[in-house]
């Protein structure tokens, strides 16, 4: 059985942190549930894909998908370069 540290922590086991999806660098709230102490996992979005970053751009640029030409992709690529300080 899993004991509280000096420092407050405590180990949760193996078993429940798979089957929970807990995993390194995981965050989890405590909760008061009916005179008990809940750890629940805190689920985060998803970040955003590659492609949705693309999309995005191309809609704040105003262009229809189905219209880009291989100059404005470019201009897409390197905008997006520069926005990520390349």
């Amino acid at each position: 059985m899993p004991k509280v540290s000096a420092k407050g922590q405590v180990a949760i086991p193996l078993s429940l942190r798979k089957e929970f999806g807990i995993e390194i660098g995981s965050e989890i709230d405590f909760e008061k549930l009916n005179g008990q102490l809940v750890i629940v996992p805190v689920k985060k979005a998803k970040p955003i894909r590659r492609k949705d970053s693309f999309i995005k751009l191309v809609e704040e640029m105003n262009i229809e998908p189905s219209s880009i030409t291989d100059e404005e992709i470019e201009q897409l690529k390197q905008e997006r370069r520069m926005r990520r300080g390349l």
